[in-house]
């Protein structure tokens, strides 16, 4: 049987879906199916290198250049909406 997983890219906290919170932290593999993974897609990535642990970088991934994975960009573009979940303020 095969599952089709993706990787959280970001250490947050969203709503989910029927109420509540849920954490996210980054390289975590999560059910692509899962209702989190389908209301916030943005968070997640099929780039297995979120979730890989190593004490030696694999050589394949220098094949393409080096890079990292992505970065997350942290402003929205024109017209973007984000769905982002305010922290409480303290103090």
């Amino acid at each position: 049987m095969s599952v089709e997983v993706v990787f959280a890219t970001v250490d947050a906290a969203v709503a989910l879906p029927g109420g509540g919170q849920v954490r996210l932290r980054r390289g975590e593999h999560w059910v692509a199916t899962d209702p989190v993974v389908t209301q916030y897609p943005h968070l997640f990535s099929d780039d297995p290198r979120y979730g890989a642990r190593y004490t030696s970088r694999p050589a394949v991934w220098d094949a393409d250049g080096g890079s990292e994975p992505p970065v997350e960009v942290a402003t929205a573009a024109p017209g973007e909406r984000r769905n982002t979940v305010r922290q409480a303020r303290r103090g």
